[in-house]
């Protein structure tokens, strides 16, 4: 099997189990609030007074998260730029919710180590293709 085939296979495969976009199959009760961000990609700035900013690709600051746990929530569910995200009002449910998740995201990284050593026998250019399925997906793991 070449690289190109495999990333396409895992690509088909981490997309149909994240069909339904974070943080929908996550929320279990709460109240929660609706945050409105503007549809771009946004990455963690720097901690400020006890709050993490959010910022654009030219640096500006878009939100400002009370926690790194709500920040991560916020940079998950905005993946799919979808605008208005819906978060728990409760931060230690923002917590679990996040813990969970990146509980998947690296059991999809396990995964792939797998099935990539099974089938190159070798670790060589592990790295360089999970990063290439990963940044398909626009899934990063903060």
């Amino acid at each position: 099997m070449e690289k190109k085939v495999f990333i396409e296979k895992w690509t088909n495969i981490i997309s149909d189990e994240l069909k339904i976009a974070f943080p929908k199959p996550y929320l279990e009760s709460s109240e929660v609030e609706m945050i409105e961000i503007p549809k771009i990609h946004l990455k963690i700035g720097s901690e400020l007074f006890g709050y993490f900013e959010l910022i654009d690709i030219n640096g500006n600051t878009i939100f400002q998260a009370n926690s790194i746990y709500q920040a991560k929530y916020i940079l998950y569910a905005n993946r799919i730029l979808p605008g208005v995200i819906e978060i728990p009002k409760i931060e230690e449910e923002i917590k679990n919710i996040v813990k969970k998740y990146e509980e998947k995201i690296d059991s999809f990284s396990i995964k792939i180590k797998e099935d990539f050593q099974k089938i190159f026998d070798r670790s060589d250019g592990l790295l360089e293709t999970s990063n290439q399925i990963f940044k398909r997906l626009n899934l990063l793991r903060y």
